[in-house]
């Protein structure tokens, strides 16, 4: 799962209830919620809050939890967020942390070692995963091909009456809103709230919001509500949920305020999620370590639909990825961006580009993508 909890507004005690059992908590400075044991409550143990106080910190008001939106989440849930709880905690070192008034460096230690990136692809080729897409009807089949390109297997799926049983069996949920329906946002909540039981990984590519208040509201929704793993946006949509500025045209961007990594790690810490943030360099940030992946092709750019399928690989990568989101999603946009790289030595055009793209995802080995995948921290991209 992406993200470490984090809330500067509230604090609060944890629990559980429903079968006797007693849950520890730890309370520190910042809201920011340890964990330090989860007893074995069997299958049909439930886990509620107390105090009015979700795992993430926030304040629950109407006493339903934003990641689930039940007042008893899920073992599963409650054991995925505990472990995002404890990663923390232990990649920061430090308890008091508070985020209003410490913010982690947008900038880390963490580079990515070449093995490390070609053994993400090497895995998605190994296990191919099943990817559920709920996307948008402009660039459906192009999220489908890159999916199978990059050695996952596409399943797309957005009617309501089926979308949480093939939630129940895919790797990965990739939720794409770019051309958005409120019968779309009914089966994305439907199929994320059984992903998020599973604890599989959610990607979400808020395409558009910022140009229109349905689009803004519907991203904002399917954060505040579902447990989104990676938010996956172009420089105008990050900076528009990070509240920090941006600007979007239609479904492209305009732009952010102020330095793109920054902006990354602001939206990272706001939803306590991944950010890939998509452009001439992608920025990836879980709002303590920012990567940057410079690797791509202006042709990209001329092309509709490369930012979903950006989507649709991070996707792949990160039902591979257990823990290590944050690299994984790094080597994800390296090797579509090496794809581009390859591709435009072989075009004459954008539409020529759009077909070698392709070809060139499917060739990519691994030994391809260490030699060339241009991963840096962010302060040395």
């Amino acid at each position: 799962m992406g993200g470490y909890p984090l809330c500067e507004r509230d604090r609060g005690d944890v629990g559980v209830k429903g079968d006797g059992a007693s849950l520890k908590s730890v309370v520190v400075p910042g809201a920011i919620r340890h964990i330090s044991s989860v007893p074995d409550t069997g299958a049909g143990g439930q886990w509620t809050v107390l105090q009015n106080k979700c795992f993430a910190g926030d304040d629950l008001g109407n006493g339903r939890c934003r990641r689930c939106e039940s007042g008893s989440p899920s073992l599963a849930t409650v054991k995925t967020l505990l472990t995002s709880h404890d990663k923390y905690l232990s990649n920061s070192g430090d308890l008091s942390m508070n985020p209003s008034s410490t913010s982690p460096s947008t900038t880390g230690t963490a580079t990515i070692d070449p093995a490390t990136i070609a053994a993400f692809l090497n895995s998605v080729r190994t296990a191919r995963p099943l990817v559920h897409h709920i996307t948008n009807a402009v660039t459906i089949n192009d999220c489908a091909n890159i999916t199978l390109c990059a050695g996952a297997a596409p399943v797309m799926a957005s009617a309501p009456e089926e979308a949480a049983e093939m939630a129940g069996i895919a790797s990965v949920l990739v939720l794409n809103i770019g051309t958005l329906t409120t019968g779309q946002i009914a089966s994305m909540l439907i199929a994320g709230r059984a992903a998020n039981a599973r604890g599989i990984p959610v990607i979400l590519d808020p395409v558009g919001a910022g140009a229109t208040a349905m689009r803004t509201e519907a991203a904002e929704r399917l954060l505040a509500e579902l447990d989104i793993s990676v938010l996956k946006g172009n420089a105008g949509e990050i900076g528009v949920l990070a509240r920090t500025g941006g600007e979007v045209r239609g479904v492209d961007s305009a732009g952010c305020e102020g330095d793109p990594a920054s902006v990354a790690a602001a939206c990272a810490r706001r939803f306590g999620t991944v950010v890939v943030m998509t452009g001439p360099v992608d920025y990836i940030s879980d709002g303590r370590r920012t990567l940057a992946a410079a690797n791509g092709h202006p042709l990209m750019d001329r092309l509709s639909g490369t930012g979903c399928m950006t989507a649709s690989v991070v996707g792949a990568f990160a039902a591979v990825a257990g823990d290590d989101l944050l690299p994984a999603c790094a080597a994800a946009c390296a090797a579509f961006g090496r794809a581009g790289e390859r591709a435009a030595a072989l075009a004459r055009g954008p539409y020529s580009f759009r077909t070698a793209l392709f070809d060139e995802m499917a060739n990519l080995t691994g030994e391809d993508l260490a030699e060339h995948a241009n991963v840096r921290d962010a302060d040395a991209a």
